[in-house]
């Protein structure tokens, strides 16, 4: 009968064990879901200004503005 009741005792922790960590978990993922949102608000901002001012690729000096003296040279003798 002890042994029954040692082996109670030991599931009725285990139970609340595996309760415990059911509830860390769900406190858990709704604090990472709290932390994700916070930073996708307060760093899509920041990103834009850093990007915006540090960003390498500037498409307007790589425009092409029309043709270039080689093509009006080849133009301008196929004309005559």
């Amino acid at each position: 009968m002890a042994l029954l009741a040692v082996a109670t005792g030991a599931a009725a922790r285990a139970g609340l064990a595996r309760s415990i960590f059911r509830r860390f978990g769900a406190i858990a993922a709704a604090w990472r879901t709290w932390i994700n949102d916070l930073r996708e608000l307060l760093w899509a901002p920041l990103h834009d200004v850093v990007h915006g001012l540090f960003n390498p690729y500037r498409p307007e000096l790589h425009y092409m503005r029309g043709p270039g003296p080689k093509w009006r040279e080849k133009h301008a003798r196929a004309d005559r």
